[in-house]
C-alpha cells in the first residue's frame, strides 16, 4: 500500500524529532497535501 511506504519514508526523514502516528499523518495529509507532494485520494490507492 503506497500510504504505508510514505508513511514509512516520513518517519525516517522526520523520525524520533517529529513523532506521528498514521492517523495524524493522515490528517496531515488530507490537510497538506502540497507539503508531502502527495494528494489524499493518492493516500487511499
Amino acid at each position: 500500500m503506497k500510504f504505508d511506504r510514505i508513511y514509512k519514508a516520513h518517519q525516517l526523514l522526520k523520525g524520533s524529532r517529529y513523532p506521528i502516528t498514521k492517523k495524524q499523518f493522515q490528517e496531515k495529509l488530507a490537510n497538506h497535501p502540497e507539503e508531502d507532494e502527495v494528494s489524499p485520494d493518492t493516500v487511499e490507492k
